[in-house]
């Protein structure tokens, strides 16, 4: 028991001794604590050597030791730290300190991705993130749902941006193929994409934008509700952080009287719809009997006004219906059929490149192409299906008659 008594004397005087110390229980610089990990390290592999030796644990001081050399104070600290039986306390503010450097940078880190680190469980951490990382997502309004609407849905990264589209369409219309659809060439459903198949975590709203506010960031909206024969008019105000304007062009009618009263424009797929309607109907009508073959020729003719390129391809598109289609359903009438393409220029496709214009003046006036011989023979030789009407500008539409600039009339059925 003495021996025991005498070691725990000891420690106790020894632990006191370094408590007093100031400079020994002081806390080490911080490129010294880098440059003696490595060995403090190894001294606690040799402390946990040390201390598993019965032999040094039970074997009392004598006071015939041999005195210790003098250390440098680093070399002191450094021999406290890597000691047998090392002091705790030091270890763990020494820990403290680096957990707590530690804690103060993750936490910086994460604020900068906007994400908010607490104590609270690891569910209400996770939720309390979705809910941040939510509430910094950009309001981005799309008005429109053409062209421009659809490359940018595709690329939008939603994970980023809370997307809302806003357009009385709510598909992606194919506008090169309007022409053939309006003659039966290509069916609607396969120039259409729906909006949502293009992006479907966007979210779409059928309205009409009609008043954008760039103070309060906001857009008034209409939405044209029927349910049975009645409609109604439903306005509601969208806000947002970043507006996408993607609503096209509308055409120009340059003021000339009658135009949007007896013109179809070929923009929409109801204006497709509407085309071929009308085209089957004069047919039909041209088939009535006791009808003079002036009347039959007038009902017959087609004017497109404008040689540009939706001019341009619908003339060719309905030429190709005549010379096809035309001879199974109405051999007949085809010797009334006319095409006339009235430009105000003085040549069509005006934008492109004249040899392009020349190759489309070629196959719009070249002679038509029956492969029915009954029905080739019903043409004269002079006939000619599509005429071209430059430097000719439009004066007036009527219900049945287009006026010129030059006066001249030109009686039509569509």
């Amino acid at each position: 028991m003495g021996g025991d008594e005498e070691i725990l004397r000891k420690e106790i005087a020894d632990k006191a001794s370094l408590v007093e110390n100031e400079e020994l229980y002081s806390l080490l610089e911080t490129e010294a604590v880098e440059n003696a990990i490595d060995d403090i390290q190894e001294g606690f592999m040799e402390t946990a050597t040390v201390e598993a030796s019965p032999q040094e644990t039970d074997v009392p001081a004598s006071a015939s030791d041999p005195v210790e050399p003098q250390l440098s104070p680093l070399m002191k600290k450094i021999q406290r730290v890597t000691k047998p039986r090392a002091y705790p306390l030091f270890l763990a503010e020494v820990g403290a300190l680096i957990a707590g450097d530690l804690a103060h940078d993750v936490q910086n880190l994460a604020s900068s991705f906007g994400v908010e680190i607490g104590s609270s469980s690891s569910a209400s951490s996770s939720s309390s993130s979705s809910s941040s990382k939510s509430e910094t997502k950009e309001r981005v309004v799309v008005l429109g749902t053409g062209w421009g609407a659809a490359a940018f849905l595709k690329g939008i990264d939603t994970d980023k941006c809370d997307v809302t589209v806003i357009s009385p369409r709510n598909f992606f219309l194919f506008t090169p193929m309007l022409a053939g659809a309006s003659v039966g060439t290509v069916e609607f459903r396969s120039i259409t994409e729906p909006i949502r198949e293009i992006n479907n975590k966007v979210d779409f709203l059928e309205a009409t934008a009609t008043e954008i506010d760039p103070n309060s960031s906001t857009v008034s909206c209409q939405s044209v509700v029927c349910a049975g024969s009645s409609c109604s008019i439903e306005e509601f105000s969208i806000e947002y952080d970043r507006l996408i304007l993607t609503v096209g062009a509308q055409t120009n009618t340059f003021g000339i009287p009658g135009v949007r009263e007896n013109c179809i424009f070929l923009k929409q797929v109801e204006d497709a719809v509407r085309i071929r309607t009308s085209i089957i109907n004069s047919f039909e009508r041209a088939n009535l009997p006791r009808l003079t073959d002036e009347q039959r020729e007038a009902i017959l003719t087609f004017a497109v006004i404008g040689a540009g390129p939706t001019g341009v391809e619908f003339a060719a598109e309905l030429r190709d219906f005549i010379e096809q289609d035309g001879p199974k359903y109405y051999p007949k009438l085809l010797k009334y059929v006319r095409i006339k393409v009235i430009e105000a220029s003085s040549t069509i496709l005006a934008p492109f490149d004249k040899s392009l214009q020349e190759a489309a003046m070629q196959q719009l006036q070249r002679k038509v192409a029956i492969n029915d011989p009954e029905v080739a023979n019903l043409f004269s030789e002079e006939f000619q299906l599509t005429e071209l009407l430059l430097d000719s500008g439009v004066q007036e539409i009527r219900d049945d008659v287009i006026s010129l600039n030059n006066g001249k009339e030109i009686p039509y059925g569509v």
